[in-house]
């Protein structure tokens, strides 16, 4: 199916017009200067005031949008296995944005090897915003590796995390925000990992929608737990 025809409900995006999903296809950061309209405002305003990270700009980026290649000279040459074990993707989210989420689940299914996606499992962790209801399970229901697990009652992170679990198929669980971007080539790196190195978290290179666009700073941070980059007012103690 072309890119360009798949099911997005207009009423979610910012412009609704057909020119959004081929500009800003390569990664890239927005800047906006003070000529945006009364209307445009608002929405800049309010994507700021529910997400805390500029969904304006998010709702202008294409949903398969390519990124720049950020694998280390080492790593380029690397041989794997053709025997690596497949993996159940689960992503929890709560009142998410709608751009950001299909961003999600766009680059895990673009740039996963067919063989490695066992699923991905979306957990919604009773949201409740309209869009992430009956639009979403629409729109999700094109990918057959993609199920939507949903929630009776706001159960947090960690409950939410152990749900997917619970219904998820693959050898290996691997868990990523909703407000991401995995690279090409990520998922095959983090499975080929040594057994031994199981206690340590290899997080799939992340894309942070900052000010004041979305940006692209992370890459291949192994790290035992992921929070949100925003810049501390203080100097940070890097010893």
């Amino acid at each position: 199916m072309p890119r360009n025809r798949l099911l997005l409900p207009k009423l979610f995006l910012v412009l609704p017009v057909l020119w959004l999903f081929v500009v800003f296809y390569v990664a890239t950061v927005i800047q906006f200067n003070n000529d945006l309209s009364p209307e445009e405002t608002s929405k800049y305003k309010q994507g700021y005031k529910n997400n805390a990270f500029n969904q304006f700009a998010s709702d202008m980026i294409s949903i398969h949008r390519t990124l720049p290649e950020v694998p280390d000279e080492e790593c380029r040459s690397e041989k794997y296995s053709d025997d690596l074990p497949n993996t159940s993707v689960i992503v929890c989210f709560h009142n998410e944005a709608w751009s950001v989420l299909l961003r999600t689940v766009h680059s895990i299914l673009e740039r996963t090897p067919e063989n490695l996606l066992k699923e991905i499992v979306l957990v919604d962790d009773f949201s409740e915003l309209k869009h992430l209801k009956e639009p979403l399970a629409r729109y999700m229901s094109q990918f057959p590796k993609v199920k939507i697990v949903r929630l009776e009652k706001r159960e947090g992170l960690i409950r939410a995390r152990l749900r997917g679990a619970a219904v998820a198929d693959g050898q290996v669980l691997t868990y990523l925000d909703s407000h991401c971007e995995c690279t090409e080539g990520r998922f095959t790196k983090f499975l080929a990992a040594p057994i031994s190195r199981i206690s340590v978290i290899d997080c799939i290179a992340v894309f942070l929608l900052s000010v004041p666009g979305p940006l692209w700073i992370g890459k291949n941070q192994k790290m035992i737990s992921i929070s949100d980059h925003i810049e501390p007012s203080l100097p940070r103690n890097l010893s």
